[in-house]
Parts: C-alpha cells; structure tokens; sequence
C-alpha cells in the first residue's frame, strides 16, 4: 500500500506535472521558465528531485539490477509506475516486472473480510459500490465474497426477450444509434444472434466512392486548409486518400506565410533535437521537411540512438 493519502498522491503529481513541464520548457529555450522553481532546487531534498535524474535517463540504459534497485524504493506497482515511469517501463518492456516486484503485495490482499462488509453496506446496488469504492469491490470479487457482502442488495440485471429486444430496436433507424441508445438490448441480440432479425427495418449502410467534382465542390467553399478539415473532414480525408488534395486546395490561401532556409536553421538552433523542435515550433519544422531542409537545419543536433528491433537483438545473440 502507498504511504501517501489520495488526497497528498494527487497534490504530489500535480506538482511533479507542474516541474517536469517547466524543465521540458526550459530545455526547449524558455529560459524563463524554470525560474520559478531554481531556488527549490537546492533548498528541497534530493528525494524530491530525484525524478529529473531519472526521468531525463535514456530508455535504453537500464539494466535488470538498476530496474529492481529503482522498484524497492516502492510500495506497489502503480506507485513505481507513477514516480519512475522510465525504469518501470523499460521492466515491463523486457518483461522483468514480476522479478522487480516481488517484494509487492496488490492491494487487495490486504482487505479483509468485515472490511468489504462495512464497505458494501453504504451501497444499494453492485455497480454503486464498484464506482464508489473500486478497491474493496476488487478484493471481494478476488476472493470469493460478492454474495456475502452483496447479499442486501437490489439486483438490477433483467433478461430480456426476443420481442423487448425488437421493440427495442424499431425506435432507432441504425445499429450505432441503437448500440447508443439502449446498449443493454443490442448486446443482448448480439450475444443471441438477434441483430439481423431486430435491425431489419433499418437501412443498411453502402459506401459509395465519392467523385472528383463532389470533392472539389465541396473544397471551393473554403479560403484555406484549416477551415475545409473543420468544416467537412469526410471530403479532406477523401482527397487525400484517391490523389485529389493538390488540385482541390489550389485556390486556397496558404494557412502559413513561406520560410526560407535562413529562418528555418534560426529556429532549430534552439533545440537539442528535431522532436523538441517539431513539438515547440511546428509549421517551421514541417515547412523545412517539405522543402527537404531537415539535415541541414538538424546538422548541430546530436543524432538519436536508432532502437533496435527483435530480430537484431536475435541476430546479435547468434552472432
């Protein structure tokens, strides 16, 4: 179990959002933005800044002994996963979590029996008690203890029949709306094999390949690309698919005004790597890609470690 309170776990995330955000910032060129929070650096614990050491970790360095050292420090899965998600990712990636927690115990195995009991108690129904207290509605259902801490509760499943199932149905005119609006009778139908003999009534849906001039109809109705994808993302997604999108946004203004070379390098010397720079400065990013100036707009970058696939890791251990 966690030693924090819900109430002091949700404050510390909060916080840590807050820090990790500003420090991504500040290494983006918002020199400002970690101001707030330099005087905190050196006055706080270095418990509480031990994210920054292991958070801006590469992925790709952690070892078995570094994973089960790093899962000690907690108490349970979801504590590590929250608090060091670096190294608990890489063990489950390497499918090491049941080594590294082995010293963890879940959470429901510590309930007890009475406690479920005073638990259920302030709940009518089965699905209340699993919304208002997921945890001991988890140990109950894990350990066998559902009816005996159930037993005063209204019990709300009905079974319903093929004609409630079709009544069901004729108020809608698709399966989606029906799904939507009584999902209870159409998973019903579905799980009886009900769903061709209750949707009958109801069009069936036909997709029909739109043509050129409809597509380029419906695009000449708008300045720019930005407000065609609002307005009808159907017809947009249609011109990109069959080859349309050049000749449909022809008359369109351009959303952004054209970079040269000059100031696209400008931009990307701020950044440490083209993800920084594609998240911090979009439309420069992709304008330098369109134009093909990537390599040497990222050439003061420091090149990404290429990750190595399954078949490479097999390949290397034969070798």
């Amino acid at each position: 179990m966690s030693r924090y309170t819900k109430k002091e776990a949700k404050q510390l995330d909060v916080h840590a959002y807050q820090e990790r955000n500003a420090y991504r910032r500040y290494l983006r060129g918002e020199r400002d933005a970690w101001r707030p929070y330099k005087e905190a650096w050196w006055r706080q614990t270095p418990e509480r800044w031990a994210w920054l050491h292991e958070t801006s970790r590469p992925f790709s360095r952690w070892t078995l002994e570094e994973c089960k050292k790093s899962a000690q420090r907690y108490a349970s899965r979801s504590e590590w996963y929250y608090k060091n998600r670096s190294s608990y990712a890489y063990a489950k990636r390497r499918k090491w979590l049941d080594k590294c927690c082995a010293h963890m115990k879940p959470d429901w195995e510590h309930r007890t029996l009475k406690g479920c009991k005073a638990s259920a108690k302030r709940y009518k129904t089965r699905k209340a008690w699993g919304d208002g207290d997921p945890c001991n509605y988890n140990a109950a259902c894990r350990k066998g203890w559902m009816d005996e801490c159930c037993g005063h509760m209204t019990i709300l499943k009905r079974s319903r029949t093929l004609e409630q199932c079709k009544k069901s149905a004729k108020q809608y005119k698709t399966k989606m709306e029906w799904r939507r609006g009584d999902g209870g009778a159409e998973h019903k139908a579905r799980r009886n094999g009900w769903v061709e003999e209750c949707c009958a009534h109801m069009k069936k849906f036909e997709y029909r390949k739109p043509t050129f001039k409809e597509v380029l109809a419906i695009a000449r109705r708008y300045k720019n690309v930005a407000a065609w994808v609002k307005g009808n993302s159907g017809s947009y997604r249609a011109a990109r698919r069959y080859g349309w999108k050049t000749k449909c946004q022809a008359h369109m203004e351009p959303v952004a005004k054209a970079r040269t070379l000059r100031e696209c390098k400008a931009s990307a010397k701020h950044y440490l790597n083209g993800t920084w720079w594609r998240e911090a400065e979009t439309m420069n990013y992709e304008f330098a890609k369109e134009n093909g100036w990537l390599e040497k707009c990222c050439a003061h970058m420091k090149p990404k470690k290429a990750s190595h696939t399954g078949r490479e890791v097999r390949q290397r251990g034969e070798s």
